[in-house]
């Protein structure tokens, strides 16, 4: 094996260790990060009802189940919807890794429902 060969099988496996070190190091931070809440509201009354939603509704608890999974967060706020109980924003932004989305709901009707 010449010389120069040796240099470029060493370069070769040092970048491949630096590889696996950063992605175990990266799995690890990530395995011990608490979990955040993907379906979330700033208003108290509305966190409320989503606590309660995930208690008391199967389909609701898959619903956020299948959020939870994604890069996702779903921000749920207070507002006028043109006739309806709720509706999405027709916006979608990204933070870092993650992409944001808005749902509306209007708390001047009945919020059981």
């Amino acid at each position: 094996m010449t010389r120069g060969s040796h240099s470029s099988s060493s370069y070769t496996f040092h970048a491949a260790l630096l590889v696996v070190v950063t992605l175990a190091q990266t799995a690890a931070a990530a395995q011990s990060s608490p979990t955040i809440p993907r379906v979330r509201s700033e208003d108290p009354l509305i966190a409320q009802l989503i606590a309660d939603a995930r208690a008391m509704s199967a389909t609701f608890r898959d619903l956020v189940a299948a959020i939870d999974a994604t890069n996702g967060i779903v921000y749920v706020q207070s507002g006028q919807c043109r006739g309806a109980k709720a509706c999405l924003a027709h916006s979608l932004q990204l933070a870092g890794p993650h992409r944001i989305l808005r749902v509306i709901i209007s708390t001047r009707r009945d919020l059981r429902d």
